[in-house]
């Protein structure tokens, strides 16, 4: 199952500085934030 499985309405992405990718997932009332693979 990958982080994104079960996204209801994404609205939005952004990435920081440390490389972190957060999604907003209005549908579900959440921000999912993504870590680099070196950090996870």
């Amino acid at each position: 199952m990958t982080p994104l499985t079960g996204l209801d309405s994404p609205r939005g992405v952004a990435v920081d500085a440390q490389g972190n990718l957060y999604v907003v997932d209005t549908g579900n009332n959440r921000v999912l934030r993504l870590r680099p693979r070196d950090q996870a």
